[in-house]
């Protein structure tokens, strides 16, 4: 009895000791996988004992990992595999709807290149479109700058309609304020950064959606302005017609 006894112990120990050395290493396989866009070496990793919402490094979890560097067949596997789209790595990177706007991702999304690509631009569009139909937390604000933004106020100011239609109909709201008071309507209709490859076309469709879902026009930011008052300082006549409309 005692001798049985000592060998389902010492059997308990091994495994103790098995799980205890295959999570860093799993954690690693994962995040090669998740580099490599591999499903299968995912799932390996994920079966070998790797934390799904685990920290590979400065708090972004695999989901954050894979999101910024817009692999999206990783991201579609760890969401399958019930990664946490909510768990944040906190200041400037958020949730992984914040992520989508950072790093890799977050480059091709909003065309800040000097040569933006479409096909990248789609690719991480649907790393964007993937996380936001598992219905998270939209309105995140995440450090940028000397201010906080939220996905909606990042999408409406690189100008890039899709990404703001994703997220509206993710729960997102155009009337959440950052500390400036400003809303996604205010970075809709400002003078555009000077990277941004967006039209007027594209900005005016964007101030429709946001508008359609209830952005409200008379909100004024710590300038004092109004959005028409903002629409009119930076010089786009459509934007000033679009939101004088009624």
């Amino acid at each position: 009895m005692n001798s049985l006894f000592r060998v389902a112990a010492a059997a308990a120990l091994i495994s103790c000791c098995s799980a205890a050395f295959a999570g860093p290493e799993a954690d690693s396989q994962l995040a090669t996988a998740i580099m490599s866009n591999d499903v299968e070496m995912t799932r390996t990793a994920l079966d070998a004992g790797a934390d799904i919402n685990g920290d590979l490094g400065e708090g972004r979890t695999p989901l954050i990992t894979a999101v910024m560097a817009r692999k999206p067949v990783a991201v579609k596997a760890l969401l399958e595999q019930g990664a946490d789209p909510n768990r944040s790595a906190g200041g400037a990177i958020g949730n992984a709807v914040t992520a989508a706007f950072f790093a890799m991702n977050g480059t091709a999304l909003t065309g800040r290149t000097d040569e933006p690509d479409p096909r990248q631009q789609a690719e991480a569009l649907n790393v964007l479109r993937l996380v936001a139909a598992k219905r998270p937390d939209c309105n995140v604000l995440v450090s940028r700058g000397p201010t906080r933004v939220t996905a909606l106020m990042m999408a409406a100011e690189a100008g890039v309609p899709e990404a703001v239609k994703i997220l509206l109909e993710a729960g997102a709201s155009p009337n959440v304020a950052n500390d400036g008071k400003y809303t996604a309507l205010h970075y809709a209709v400002g003078r555009p950064p000077v990277w941004s490859q967006a039209s007027s076309a594209d900005r005016v469709q964007i101030v429709k959606l946001l508008l359609a879902a209830g952005a409200q026009r008379d909100r004024k930011g710590a300038d004092g302005l109004d959005v028409i008052e903002r629409a009119k300082r930076g010089g786009d006549q459509a934007l000033v017609e679009t939101l004088s409309a009624r």
